[in-house]
């Protein structure tokens, strides 16, 4: 079942953990919420927050039967990314106030955003008083391979947002739909903090956990000579990562100049642009941020967590590699070179 795990208030300056579990509509959040309450106990003081799409709440109803000494709020006026935004934050502050919660669950309707939800309790007078844990996201492994799903915005942001992603009900899943499901979330790009293959909806304590991080100050600057790209020829390819703390903002613009100009920044060191590919925060929200083929593309994503960019070029010298790790960083709001 995985390594335990007990309330990290303490060890968060008093902050209180606070975890989002997603999924689409139907695919077990009730259900895993309510296993992992079972195996929290009465060891901490739990509040469950629901927020259902439509007009009947019944998943608030069907968590307080089950846990009649449990404290659940269900927020109505909408989705809680658009309409009902205003509520979740007063929610979550009465909450912090009056109940003096261990940990804070939510339950977001099953065509809400999370990384929204997240820029919500952003705010000050919240941001210092919560410990925002990786979003959990809940799939179904079948609906996850079928192609049309991922060309749903709401199916792919929920997706991209999860940090930890969840193929529920395996019971009623072959092996072989098993291991494609890790083999495509494996390519993925930002790639994810945990996978988990569940059955019956119970979700291992461990998902609860704080992520495990260092170099929180600073980019990590990493060189390989050799690098699995499945290119025919390995040793001609170099490859060079960097990530960037999540509250370093990036501007928007300059970074679409930075990756549109790559294909000739690099041919000015002699280095064939392979394949550029990042995550940012930036002054206009977050965005995926991809170079290929000659071509730019972007797109708005619900991804929260450390910029990060990888680059692949053709060429002799990894050293050159770093001068676009520069030309990257000066595209940081605050100017400063964080290597």
């Amino acid at each position: 079942m995985g390594k335990e795990m007990t309330s990290s208030k303490s060890e968060n300056q008093g902050r209180v953990p606070f975890h989002i579990i997603s999924g689409f509509l139907g695919v077990g959040k009730t259900t895993a919420i309510l296993h992992l309450l079972e195996r929290l106990g009465e060891k901490e003081n739990v509040v469950v927050l629901i927020n259902e799409w439509g007009q009947i709440g019944l998943d608030a109803d069907v968590i307080g039967s089950e846990h009649p000494t449990l404290a659940v709020r269900e927020i109505s006026g909408g989705c809680i990314c658009c309409t009902a935004a205003a509520a979740l934050h007063q929610t979550v502050a009465d909450v912090l106030t009056d109940l003096k919660p261990d940990r804070i669950i939510i339950e977001p309707s099953g065509v809400a955003k999370s990384g929204e939800i997240m820029d919500c309790l952003q705010s000050p007078e919240l941001a210092d008083r919560l410990d925002m844990r990786p979003v959990i996201g809940l799939v179904d492994p079948v609906l996850f391979l079928q192609p049309a799903m991922m060309k749903m915005p709401i199916y792919h942001d929920q997706v991209d947002a999860a940090a930890i992603l969840v193929a529920n009900r395996c019971d009623k899943t072959d092996q072989e739909t098993i291991d494609a499901f890790l083999e495509k979330v494996s390519a993925m790009y930002p790639p994810k903090t945990a996978v988990h293959t569940i059955r019956f909806g119970k979700l291992p304590l461990e998902v609860l956990a704080p992520v495990e991080t260092t170099q929180k100050n600073k980019t990590v600057p990493v060189i390989k000579s050799h690098m699995h790209t499945g290119l025919e020829t390995m040793e001609e390819y170099k490859e060079a990562g960097w990530t960037w703390p999540a509250e370093i903002i990036f501007f928007y613009r300059e970074l679409q100049s930075f990756f549109k100009a790559l294909d000739k920044t690099a041919s000015e060191i002699d280095l064939e642009m392979v394949r550029a590919k990042g995550v940012f925060h930036t002054d206009h929200g977050w965005f995926l941020m991809e170079f290929a083929a000659g071509s730019f593309y972007h797109r708005q994503i619900q991804y929260r967590g450390p910029s990060r960019c990888q680059l692949i070029t053709r060429g002799e010298s990894s050293e050159k590699l770093q001068t676009l790790g520069d030309s990257m960083n000066t595209c940081c709001r605050t100017g400063q070179v964080f290597f």
